[in-house]
């Protein structure tokens, strides 16, 4: 996929889950399966089927009390993503709301991963007018990436440019 070969990533993907499926496989190795197509998927703006993939993930996660897999929370906060794009607002945010919470409890309240759900959490929180809320996501996910990446990085440039739109807009 990151070689822009999206049709043999996604073949290759299809692959995996059908093996994984066939052995009864589940819990982690399912749903990075999972994680890998739905990449895919919202890089290739097959925005219908991702659903099919939480609805799948969902059904992995309910064997697992505990809820113990990162892998489903990057899931939620890609589908919040795909949300956001669909101008579908309300729904992100309790999508980036719920991954927020789950990357916290399960990674770290200051890993990458949390910090693009906040980012996350901010475009749906901006795109509603709640610029106060908006603000605080950005500012949180800037400190979090800023541990992590050098100044140049994406995250970083990503996250400035809508904290300023965000501070632009509050006046």
């Amino acid at each position: 996929f990151d070689k822009g070969q999206h049709e043999q990533a996604e073949t290759h993907a299809r692959q995996a889950l059908t093996i994984y499926r066939q052995r009864g496989t589940s819990g982690q190795p399912m749903l990075s399966a999972l994680l890998t197509l739905q990449r895919i998927l919202h890089g290739s703006k097959q925005y219908s089927e991702m659903e099919q993939i939480m609805e799948a993930a969902n059904l992995v996660i309910a064997s697992y009390p505990d809820n113990t897999f990162a892998e489903f929370a990057t899931i939620t906060h890609t589908l919040a993503d795909t949300r956001i794009e669909q101008s579908r607002y309300a729904d992100a945010e309790l999508l980036a709301r719920r991954a927020v919470e789950m990357h916290r409890r399960l990674r770290a309240s200051e890993h990458p991963q949390t910090a693009w759900a906040l980012f996350t959490l901010g475009l749906a929180l901006r795109s509603q007018q709640k610029l106060s809320e908006a603000e605080g996501s950005f500012q949180e996910a800037l400190q979090i990436f800023s541990k992590y990446f050098s100044q140049d990085h994406k995250s970083i440039e990503f996250t400035k440019r809508e904290l300023d739109g965000v501070l632009a807009a509050a006046g």
